[in-house]
């Protein structure tokens, strides 16, 4: 899996369950067409930020060949 160049557009929605979920839906520009399982995996923190932020990258399979 690779990066995904630019992140054009992001969209949150709370979800109405106990406890509240969110669902991050992203959109994104990458070099090439054929690429595939786009992924929004949460960065992972020693300790949480202080801030609340919390980071993602947004990743998937480049084509092959």
């Amino acid at each position: 899996m690779e990066k995904v160049r630019e992140v054009v557009e992001v969209d949150l929605v709370v979800l109405e369950s106990f406890p509240p979920k969110l669902r991050i839906t992203a959109s994104g520009t990458v070099s090439t067409g054929g690429w595939s399982h786009p992924e929004l995996t949460p960065f992972i923190n020693i300790q949480a930020r202080p801030d609340g932020i919390y980071d993602f990258d947004f990743r998937a399979d480049p084509p092959t060949g």
